[in-house]
């Protein structure tokens, strides 16, 4: 996943379960507080830095207790990333879905395009999500999750 803070996180949370209960990996890469692009990004949707900063605080623990609910089956990983994305993206082995930043709608509330593994934009994407990746920071994931709790 491509995302700037990911705030419907709670709303992947079955698909998530389904990738850990079969060993998969998930990937999230999240916007640095330190990118430009989060200023940028927060203007267009009239929010403040302060929630952009603990929405991404909140969602990381979220993440990691869906992992420790699993047993931590399967890995995740989480990064994150100073630049631009460009684009939010979701995807799976078989398909993905491409959205656009709109202004003041979240980009998961806006339109998505679904490509399928086969296609050549499927291939453009991924390796966009791959240089992002491979440029963003690794966030450490703490063995234990106790001191990141927060309310479903």
């Amino acid at each position: 996943m491509l995302n700037t803070y990911a705030p419907y996180v709670l709303t992947l949370r079955p698909a998530i379960e389904i990738v850990f209960e079969n060993e998969g990996t998930v990937q999230f890469a999240l916007a640095s507080d330190k990118s430009p692009f989060v200023d940028m990004r927060l203007k267009g949707l009239h929010r403040a830095r302060s929630e952009f900063e603990g929405s991404v605080a909140t969602n990381i623990s979220r993440l990691i207790q869906f992992w420790d609910a699993s047993g931590r089956k399967g890995k995740l990983e989480i990064k994150l990333y100073s630049g631009s994305p460009g684009i939010c993206y979701y995807a799976t082995g078989k398909i993905c879905f491409v959205g656009s930043y709109l202004e003041s709608r979240d980009a998961i509330n806006s339109p998505q395009i679904e490509f399928d593994k086969r296609s050549w934009a499927y291939e453009r994407y991924m390796d966009h999500f791959e240089a992002i990746w491979e440029d963003a920071d690794p966030f450490p994931i703490p063995v234990s999750n106790d001191h990141l709790k927060v309310a479903e």
